[in-house]
């Protein structure tokens, strides 16, 4: 909300959301529809939690980590939630947990506690503005190296994966191998959504951006070559429809 607010704030941002409305950004409630984002992101944490217990509850975790063998190295669980797969991989692995959503970070670093794994959490998000795509949630940078004796989860996104690869590189390495588990929860990404809301505040319809599941597939492939060794493995759990 804080660093929404700052790019608010700023005239040449306040002039093009002017433009792009045709209306006064000053009558339009920014400030609830950044209210409304963060309770999305909160009710996602809720949401995925309640999904990934139930993908546990029915094996799909333990099945993974089998699959996976209990080969020591560096895995990367991308677009981590809950971290129910964090807590089902042997003990031996160097793991790494990233996702955008905070809360679903914090929900991640408690059950990794109650299966008895240490971690340390980096989930600093901020809002940026882009034009042409509005407000959209972005990772701060890490820039230190991270102790991998502790499962690290670190807010990212999976379009970019840009500190996953910052800490990777501060270690020297690339990862052994990396989890992809789109098994459940929303198919769809809006990389517009304070846009989105505000022209559907204005016309009532539904201007957002839709990501298909082999698009966003697709940017997970594109990026896992600059995160996982040339003969490391990548494995992946999609929803069939």
């Amino acid at each position: 909300k804080k660093t929404a607010k700052q790019a608010l704030a700023e005239p040449r941002v306040r002039e093009y959301m002017s433009s792009l409305f045709d209306v006064d950004i000053d009558n339009t409630p920014i400030g609830g529809l950044i209210d409304h984002l963060d309770q999305s992101m909160r009710d996602y944490a809720d949401n995925w939690s309640i999904m990934s217990g139930k993908h546990e509850e029915s094996g799909l975790y333990k099945r993974i980590s089998e699959f996976a063998g209990a080969k020591s190295g560096v895995y990367v669980d991308l677009a981590c939630g809950a971290g129910n797969l964090l807590c089902a991989l042997p003990k031996n692995m160097k793991l790494i947990g990233a996702d955008i959503n905070p809360y679903i970070l914090q929900r991640a670093q408690e059950n990794l506690r109650q299966a008895g794994k240490k971690t340390e959490t980096h989930s600093d998000i901020r809002m940026g503005f882009l034009p042409g795509t509005g407000f959209v949630v972005r990772p701060e940078p890490l820039i230190e190296k991270l102790d991998l004796r502790k499962v690290q989860l670190i807010s990212d996104d999976i379009n970019d994966m840009g500190n996953t690869m910052r800490t990777l590189y501060y270690q020297g390495i690339k990862a052994d191998g990396a989890f992809f588990t789109l098994a459940g929860g929303h198919s769809v990404q809006r990389s517009a959504e304070i846009i989105t809301a505000v022209r559907y505040h204005h016309t009532g319809k539904d201007h957002g951006e839709v990501k298909s599941l082999s698009d966003i597939l697709g940017d997970v492939l594109r990026n896992t070559p600059f995160v996982v060794k040339k003969n490391g493995r990548l494995y992946l759990a999609m929803r069939g429809t």
